[in-house]
């Protein structure tokens, strides 16, 4: 007897918790429940990726365990489905179907147009007609959504568009389930789940409007900080009007670049007349496209498109860019003594340096700074010859560029590939791409398959966070009357904060841009430099020898880096030869008094940023 008992208080606890006795209610319930944590799971998911990722998987335990944390948030989803389930099931009882279509409908608790297939059914069976009609509607919605998500069906069909006929189905069901005939009532509480569900998704869209208009606010804010704008269409719109990457003489640059032998610029003359000799030889065809090339008027170009986020666009002009540069150098180091030529080169340098200025996003700027600073110390080569009077250097050196401003405008195109890169993830309508294969097949697949709107606002937040860090960039490149040190350290992206909150957008696609401060400051000392080597020379000339220090200059000069003394040194300099081995020269050399590693150096030769003027010692 007890043991009967005992089986009696199982039974009624599983009718109970499954809601057995009642089909429609426990349609409405479990229907409602599984909706609801089906939208929290990859929150759960998201919550449990740090502690599933510091699991050691070699360990069979911690793969047991990281599995179970994994199952853990579809528990509930599960009591969802077996609820829905024995409600279909339940249904199907007394209409006079065979057992294995009863059994065969519990599947409809897996996708909601299946379920309203059932219930279509079951309510034509008790001859509802119109309840049917709602059955058979939301059967339809949800087999052609299903149909568009998998690529059974091609439509013009926006994302958007398919999550509001979602519910349209969603709606249907749940009104057709309602007119079942039940022997039980109607209870409230079943409708709570459902309730929940509607509230949550209330919230959320109203959260994700706020989210996107301040991501739109700070776009705004960004644009008038840039005075241009940074949208998509607007950066297709310039692409079209660039120079193209087909058109001569840039094709012919790029297709004859060959950057396989080395353009360093060697010590002595001879050495350098010799490499430009061979040079020419062996590169007419690049030579003869860079003579076409800088007779061109400076503009942007227009790159291909590769049905790709702009973060993918290749760049190919840039290293024909930087050889021709070296080129250059090259011609003008083994024509010192020609004024006529080191203008030409001179003159041609600057021209692929302000190409590389309007070009765009980031990479290019800084393109454009390793050519300045090819450019600068291939200077100090006719320095060393006297080819020129004091007075003719600052028409050579031209004005400098706005480094600070060109870098901070770089970060506008930064925040357009930030937005390709968020819209692929995210968008809820279409890219703004030339492929409609994008639109259809990705948006479809990955926003609403993959990314529901909970973590929409999880990348929103992302944005915003990068659009942030974009802010500051921008407000401290251009800052004025500080050190490149002391911008980095303001400029620096909150790398605790992107951790713990999981950007990992922000943290894949912004890199350490607070660099470029450094790489500011550090092209504005190679010219700084080069200005004083000016000056050392000069003083040689009128006193027949090398300043002792730089006492002689009417203020102390210092570095950009942290307002450090620029070092100088004279007389016999170590120098690195073609082989790599070190030789002993006559000359001056300017450095930064730190390496690679920030440490403080004594000796030039081992200095990153420095100007060697090799000239020869005044007879006594």
């Amino acid at each position: 007897m007890g043991k009967l008992l005992k089986h009696y208080r199982r039974k009624k606890f599983f009718y109970h918790f499954f809601l057995r006795k009642s089909p429609r209610n426990g349609a409405i319930f479990g229907l409602g429940w599984s909706l609801f944590f089906t939208i929290l799971f990859p929150v759960f998911l998201w919550l449990l990726a740090p502690v599933i990722l510091r699991l050691n998987f070699d360990n069979i335990w911690e793969l047991i365990i990281s599995a179970i944390l994994i199952l853990l948030p579809g528990l509930p989803i599960f009591y969802g489905i077996m609820v829905l389930a024995y409600a279909y099931n339940s249904m199907l009882r007394n209409t006079g179907f065979p057992k294995w279509f009863r059994d065969f409908s519990s599947c409809g608790a897996l996708f909601h147009g299946i379920g309203g297939f059932f219930v279509m059914t079951a309510l034509a069976r008790k001859k509802r007609w119109w309840l049917a009609a709602l059955s058979l509607a939301s059967f339809i919605i949800g087999g052609v959504n299903l149909l568009v998500v998998y690529d059974f069906v091609i439509l013009q069909y926006s994302p958007y568009n398919m999550w509001i006929a979602f519910w349209i189905g969603i709606c249907a069901l749940i009104i057709a389930i309602i007119g079942l005939p039940d022997k039980h009532k109607l209870k409230r509480y079943c409708f709570l789940p459902l309730a929940a569900t509607i509230l949550l998704i209330c919230c959320l869209r109203i959260y994700n409007a706020k989210l996107n208009s301040d991501i739109w606010r700070s776009r705004m804010e960004i644009s008038q900080m840039l005075g241009r704008s940074i949208e998509l269409s607007d950066f297709w719109e310039r692409q079209n009007q660039g120079f193209p990457l087909n058109a001569e003489p840039l094709s012919s640059l790029i297709r004859h670049e060959d950057g396989a032998e080395s353009l360093d610029v060697l010590h002595t003359q001879a050495e350098r007349e010799k490499m430009w000799e061979e040079y020419q030889k062996n590169h007419p065809e690049f030579l003869k496209a860079l003579n076409e090339f800088v007779k061109l008027p400076v503009q942007s170009i227009r790159h291909d498109y590769t049905d790709d986020i702009l973060a993918g666009m290749t760049l190919p002009e840039l290293k024909p860019f930087r050889t021709a540069a070296r080129a250059l150098a090259l011609r003008m180091a083994a024509n010192a003594d020609k004024p006529q030529i080191v203008r030409e080169c001179n003159a041609g340098m600057i021209k692929i340096r302000d190409w590389c200025l309007v070009d765009f996003a980031i990479i290019p700027r800084l393109v454009a700074i390793s050519i300045e600073n090819i450019r600068l110390n291939a200077l100090a080569i006719p320095l060393a010859a006297e080819t020129f009077r004091t007075d003719e250097w600052p028409e050579l050196l031209g004005t400098p560029p706005e480094w600070g401003k060109a870098l901070a405008d770089s970060m506008g195109d930064e925040v357009t590939i930030f937005e390709s890169l968020y819209n692929m993830i995210t968008q809820l309508n279409s890219l703004e791409t030339k492929s409609e294969t994008i639109k259809i097949n990705l948006m479809h697949k990955t926003v609403h398959k993959q990314i529901p709107l909970l973590m929409v606002i999880h990348f929103q937040h992302d944005y915003l966070f990068a659009l942030n860090e974009y802010k500051k960039l921008e407000l401290f490149l251009n800052l004025a009357g500080s050190s490149a040190m002391e911008r980095k350290r303001l400029a620096e992206m909150d790398e605790d904060s992107a951790s713990k909150n999981l950007y990992f957008i922000s943290k894949m696609v912004i890199p350490r841009y607070e660099r470029l401060h450094m790489w500011r400051g550090e092209v504005e000392d190679s010219r700084r430099m080069l200005e004083i080597a000016i000056a050392v020379m000069e003083y040689r000339k009128q006193h027949g020898k090398l300043p002792e220090s730089l006492d002689f200059l009417p203020q102390k000069p210092l570095d950009s880096i942290d307002g450090n003394p620029i070092c100088y040194e004279q007389g016999e300099l170590e120098i690195m030869d073609q082989d790599k081995q070190v030789q002993k020269r006559h000359g001056f050399r300017l450095f930064l008094p730190y390496n690679r590693g920030g440490k403080l150096i004594t000796a030039g030769i081992d200095a990153k940023i420095n100007l060697t003027v090799l000239c020869k010692p005044f007879a006594k």
